[in-house]
C-alpha cells in the first residue's frame, strides 16, 4: 500500500527546498566577482554573453529539459507505447539541442550582439517576421508556464494523495511559491544565476532519479517475463516515435531559453560539447523512466487496462498541457503517483 505524506510534511519539504536555492542564488549573485562579471551592464545582465563553459551549459540543457513532467509523462509513454515511445521521447529531447548547437553558429554570426532568435528572425527576414515569431513564443511560453506550474504543484500533491485543484490539497500553493522565488532570484541575478541554479537543480535530479529509480525496481515483484511481455512494439509506438520528435523539435525552435543559453556558451566548440553532456544526462534519464511504465504495466496489468493509447495520447515537455485531475490512475509500481496527465520541464 502507498504512503504518503502529510499536508505539512509535503509543503515543509517543498518550502525547504524552494528556501534552499534562492538564498543559495542570491548569495551568488551579491558576491563581488559575480557582480563585476555579470552585472556591470544589461547585456552582461541578460545575456551572460561568451561566459559559460560546457559543463555549466550542458547541465543547464539538461536541468531545462528535466521537470516534473518526467514523473508523469515518460512512465506512461513506456506503459501505453513501449519502446517505440521511449525511444521517442529520447530523441526528441536531445535532437533541438543538437540542432541548436549546428544552428547557434550562423545566429551569433548573423546577430552578434543579440540574446535570442528573435533577434535573427528581425535581422534576416524583417519586422512582420519578427513580430511573428515574438507572438509564437510568448504563446508557447505562457503555455510553457502553465505546464510547469501545474505539474510541479501536482507533484507535491501526488505526494499526499491529493488530486491538483482539490481545495483540500497544497497544489496551488507550490505553484506560487515556485513561480514567485524563481522569478525573484532571475530578476536579481539574470541569466547567470538562472544558470547556476540550473547546475545544482540538474546534478541532484540526475543523482535523485538515479537513488530513486533503482530502489524502486528493487522493490518491484513482477518477473522477468511479464516485463518482456509488457514491452510491446507496437505499430501506435513507431508512430509516437515520429510524431514526438517533429512536435517536440518543431516547438524547441521557439524555445528562447535555449537560444539564451547558446549566446552565454563561450564558442561553438563549447556549444557542441554542452550538447553532447546534455544528451549524455537525458537519454539515461528518459530510458529509465520509460523501463519504469513498463515495469509498472507488467506489475499492475489491470491498471494499464483502463487506458489505452488511443484515450491517452503522449504528454509533450515542450508542448501544452494535457490534465485530467480525475483520470484514470495510471500504474504506481515506483511510487510515482501518476494521477491523471499533466506535463513540465523544470524552469530555466
Amino acid at each position: 500500500m502507498a504512503s504518503y505524506l502529510t499536508n505539512g510534511e509535503a509543503l515543509g519539504a517543498a518550502y525547504a527546498t524552494m528556501a534552499f536555492f534562492f538564498v543559495a542564488a542570491i548569495t551568488v549573485a551579491m558576491t563581488p566577482s559575480f557582480r563585476q562579471r555579470f552585472s556591470g551592464s544589461f547585456d552582461s545582465f541578460l545575456a551572460a554573453r561568451g561566459t559559460m563553459g560546457a559543463f555549466k551549459t550542458g547541465v543547464s540543457f539538461f536541468a531545462g529539459a528535466m521537470g516534473a513532467w518526467v514523473v508523469y509523462g515518460v512512465p506512461e509513454v513506456g506503459t501505453l507505447l513501449g519502446p517505440w515511445g521511449i525511444m521517442g521521447y529520447s530523441l526528441s529531447l536531445v535532437i533541438p539541442y543538437v540542432g541548436v548547437a549546428w544552428l547557434a553558429p550562423r545566429l551569433t554570426r548573423v546577430v552578434p550582439n543579440g540574446f535570442t532568435a528573435l533577434d535573427f528572425a528581425q535581422k534576416r527576414y524583417g519586422n512582420v517576421m519578427y513580430y511573428f515569431t515574438l507572438l509564437v513564443s510568448i504563446f508557447y511560453l505562457f503555455i510553457f508556464l502553465v505546464a510547469e506550474y501545474s505539474a510541479a504543484g501536482g507533484a507535491v500533491s501526488a505526494m499526499t494523495n491529493y488530486t491538483l485543484g482539490d481545495s483540500t490539497g497544497n497544489g496551488w500553493q507550490v505553484t506560487l511559491g515556485v513561480a514567485l522565488i524563481s522569478a525573484a532570484y532571475t530578476a536579481f541575478g539574470g541569466l547567470a544565476v538562472s544558470i547556476f541554479t540550473d547546475l545544482f537543480q540538474g546534478i541532484i535530479v540526475f543523482l535523485l532519479i538515479i537513488i530513486g529509480c533503482i530502489a524502486g525496481f528493487a522493490n518491484s515483484s513482477t518477473t522477468s517475463k511479464a516485463v518482456e511481455d509488457a514491452a510491446q512494439w507496437t505499430d501506435a509506438g513507431f508512430g509516437s516515435l515520429i510524431t514526438l520528435v517533429l512536435a517536440l523539435t518543431g516547438a524547441a525552435a521557439f524555445d528562447q531559453s535555449l537560444w539564451q543559453r547558446a549566446y552565454a556558451a563561450k564558442d561553438s566548440k563549447t556549444l557542441w560539447k554542452a550538447s553532447g553532456i546534455a544528451c549524455m544526462f537525458i537519454v539515461p534519464v528518459t530510458i529509465i523512466f520509460g523501463i519504469a511504465g513498463i515495469v509498472g504495466r507488467a506489475e499492475f496489468p489491470e491498471d494499464s487496462l483502463a487506458v489505452s493509447p488511443a484515450q491517452s495520447p503522449p504528454c509533450y515537455p515542450h508542448g501544452p498541457v494535457l490534465s485530467s485531475s480525475e483520470g484514470p490512475r495510471a500504474p504506481d509500481s515506483l511510487g510515482m503517483g501518476c494521477r491523471g496527465r499533466k506535463i513540465s520541464r523544470m524552469e530555466h
